[in-house]
């Protein structure tokens, strides 16, 4: 984390919901062209040499939508992993490097306090009215280091939350963009082949 770092989960999740709902648009439409191809490709109303290469060749098309598909489901996971990764808590990056630098500070100086009034008892009579009073000091700064040594854990624990979430976040989607690779790869290579000039003709 730095302070320009912030975690906003209601964005973040009604950005991750809309990623969703246009993969699975997307994986809709792709089925409808896997099933036209395949209309098309065991359609034989129209026969000739030059029609049936073009069905062998569309018909690669299967394995490049079915890359595609499996790319979207990769990242629809992703995306719904996300939405339970961020949590409901605001982090703001400034506000939090802020307030652990104050809440230490104010460890270190309730913890010093602490060992001056325990150096002062060390040198005063336990029946002087002075020791008493040192005595409650010692207590009260303890237990002021004790609130201020929690802060600083809880402070430091939404910073560690923020670095946990920031790493595993940027471990998703490399599957599904991988995926999705090959089969753009996959529809450029049939491109490539199958409409050459002169390919049908």
């Amino acid at each position: 984390m730095d302070e320009k770092s912030k975690l906003i989960p209601n964005k973040i999740k009604q950005w991750c919901e809309g990623a969703i709902k246009e993969l699975e648009d997307d994986n809709r439409c792709l089925w409808n062209a896997y099933s036209n191809i395949e209309y098309f490709e065991l359609d034989d109303s129209i026969e000739s040499k030059a029609f049936d290469a073009m069905k062998n060749q569309i018909a690669n098309f299967y394995s490049a939508i079915n890359f595609l598909r499996t790319a979207n489901d990769l990242d629809i996971e992703d995306y719904r992993a996300l939405k339970d990764m961020v949590g409901d808590e605001e982090l703001d990056g400034k506000v939090l490097l802020e307030q652990l630098e104050i809440a230490k500070k104010e460890l270190a100086t309730s913890s010093d306090l602490v060992d001056n009034y325990k150096n002062m008892l060390s040198g005063l009579n336990e029946n002087e009215e002075s020791y008493e009073t040192a005595l409650e000091m010692v207590t009260m700064y303890e237990q002021m280091s004790e609130i201020n040594e929690e802060t600083v854990k809880e402070i430091q624990a939404k910073i560690d939350l923020y670095d946990d979430i920031d790493e595993k976040s940027s471990k998703l989607f490399q599957n599904g963009e991988n995926i999705r690779k090959l089969g753009i790869m996959t529809i450029e290579e049939i491109m490539l082949s199958s409409y050459s000039p002169g390919k049908y003709s």
